[in-house]
């Protein structure tokens, strides 16, 4: 959070620093040819190129600007380990990587599923066994305790 709130201020501070400079250089280049408007056209112009430069850029890379930089900033703050490059195009073959481990290892993994499932059930059908021959035990065993030669035996 240190680090995002860090880029927004100096980014702000920076386009606020180019702002005042454009009026600072339109006004020179007003001054200049004499026009009250000129050089404010000029430095618009300017800008409209040099953001036609960078959508080009961008569309002929395909990636956005900063993408490689806060790669290279966000990798190790989130403590992930890559084989591959820091970049755009080492993260997407690292995650191609993660993917096809995890096809190969889900077959492993319901396997175990499937053998956990069949060990719990097992103890589960082993306690029922267990406790309904307890009680059949102690039922005998009471019986055999109360049994009287010539009385009857009546079952609760």
């Amino acid at each position: 959070m240190g680090l995002i709130s860090s880029v927004i201020l100096i980014t702000t501070l920076l386009l606020i620093l180019i702002l005042f400079c454009s009026f600072v250089l339109g006004d020179f280049l007003n001054g200049l040819l004499q026009s009250n408007y000129l050089g404010y056209g000029i430095i618009a112009g300017i800008f409209a190129l040099i953001i036609i430069i960078l959508l080009l850029r961008i569309k002929k890379k395909g990636t956005p600007l900063f993408a490689n930089f806060y790669v290279k900033l966000i990798l190790p703050l989130l403590k992930i380990e890559t084989r591959q490059r820091k970049n755009l195009e080492g993260l997407t073959i690292e995650s191609e990587n993660v993917k096809e481990n995890i096809e190969l290892h889900k077959k492993t993994f319901i396997s175990h599923s499937q053998v956990l499932k069949y060990s719990v059930m097992e103890v589960l059908n082993n306690e029922t066994v267990n406790l309904v021959s307890s009680k059949l035990e102690k039922r005998k065993e009471k019986i055999k305790n109360n049994f009287k030669f010539g009385q009857p035996i009546y079952f609760q």
